[in-house]
């Protein structure tokens, strides 16, 4: 009985945890996908009061992508101009915007962003792996960036090691406390199965 428990008790864990993985990693398609769905609906409004297509398309960029400059999730665009990389808005770092990022890498010397345009170029989405720092850090961690491409557009998102680390070091924590409460059944049923077992015996002896 204990081991069935445990077995049933370890397949949910189990199951939990992949949803939360997967969700994780699921979370930049879909964040960019609405992304590029406001962007377009923003381009046409901003264009219907009378901008120019300018003015508003760095508009509409700057509603879809707006996000919490404390936060990791954010968005990013770049643009494809003659093969090279430009950054057109980045949230965290905008003193990026407007520059070259063709001789840009990250700490292991992947040229990240023209990885990025060179991912599109064959197929219109993709990811790629890289090292970035968060917002208000400094030092460079590994990130999966999912990166579509639309309008000219380079949009991007990624998801740091450390996010997807912190939901396997919750699932071994609830594993460990899951195999402590097992075994501490199994050890008291121990106990009580000789409690019950040798106290007949205890009584024939003493008549």
């Amino acid at each position: 009985i204990c081991l069935l428990v445990c077995l049933i008790l370890g397949g949910m864990l189990f199951a939990i945890y992949k949803n939360q993985y997967r969700l994780k990693k699921e979370t930049p398609q879909k964040t960019i996908i609405q992304s590029i769905r406001t962007y377009k609906s923003a381009y046409t409004d901003f264009v219907n009061l009378g901008l120019n297509k300018e003015e508003a398309r760095k508009k509409a960029i700057e509603v879809a992508i707006s996000a919490d400059k404390n936060s990791s999730d954010y968005i990013f665009v770049i643009e494809d101009k003659n093969g090279k990389p430009f950054m057109v808005n980045h949230p965290i770092k905008p003193e990026l915007n407007g520059t070259d990022l063709s001789e840009n890498k990250d700490p292991k010397g992947k040229l990240l962003f023209v990885e990025m345009i060179n991912t599109v170029k064959s197929s219109n989405n993709g990811f790629i792996k890289n090292m970035w720092p968060k917002a208000g850090e400094n030092k460079a961690i590994n990130k999966v960036t999912y990166i579509e491409k639309y309008d000219g557009l380079i949009f991007g998102m990624g998801v740091y090691s450390d996010d997807i680390s912190k939901i396997m070091l919750i699932f071994y924590i609830i594993v460990i406390i899951a195999g402590v409460f097992t075994m501490s059944i199994v050890i008291l049923s121990i106990i009580l199965l000789n409690k019950n077992l040798f106290n007949p015996i205890l009584l024939i002896k003493q008549k």
